[in-house]
Parts: structure tokens; sequence; C-alpha cells
């Protein structure tokens, strides 16, 4: 796979089934300015922070962490809630929308 900081065109990442435990093996994802689209279904994330190293990727409007230990009760607001504290410019997450109060609420906590 190409160095992902040589793409900083990339619109749209699929990564899922992949077994990948943690976004440091993503070297260069910071760099993906024009990323809207993160698919990563199905690995191992499971720690938070790794998704603070999201936070750079301010134009990322759809991410999907469907079964990954991050989120053992798929759809649970607590988990949505901790998701837009970081990344608060998604305007999906698994796939469903994001609506005003989950984004109200993460601003909130």
């Amino acid at each position: 796979m190409a160095a992902l900081n040589t793409l900083p065109k990339l619109k749209v990442l699929s990564l899922g089934r992949n077994q990948i435990k943690k976004l440091e093996s993503l070297d260069g994802i910071e760099k993906l300015l024009n990323l809207r689209v993160l698919w990563m279904s199905n690995n191992k994330v499971k720690d938070w922070a790794e998704l603070d190293r999201l936070a750079a990727n301010v134009r990322l409007e759809e991410l999907l962490l469907i079964g990954n230990p991050l989120n053992p009760t798929p759809g649970s607001p607590e988990y949505r809630i901790e998701i837009l504290k970081r990344l608060p410019g998604l305007k999906k997450l698994d796939g469903v929308p994001v609506d005003p109060e989950e984004r109200e609420a993460a601003k909130a906590a």
C-alpha cells in the first residue's frame, strides 16, 4: 500500500476487515486533509485515543466503526456522543445520520 501521506487528494478510504488495532498503523492518515469517508468496520479498534488521531481530518463527514470493540453495544447513545466530541464535523456515523440533539449533547459533554 502506498504511504497515506502521498495521497493528499484521497476522499474515501475503506479499511474494513483488516484486523487494525491502532490508527498509528495508518501512518500519515492525519495528512489526508480531503478525507471525507472512512470505513473501518470489523477491525479491532478499542481505545478512544485512536479516534483522536483523526482530529486533523476536519473534512471527515462519514465514519463507519461497526464491529470494533470500541462499541460493544451498537447504536449506544454514549458511544455516538463520545465520537462526536472527538469528531464534531461528522454527518453520518455507522450508517446513521447525526442528529442535531446528538451534536448538542457532544458539545455540552
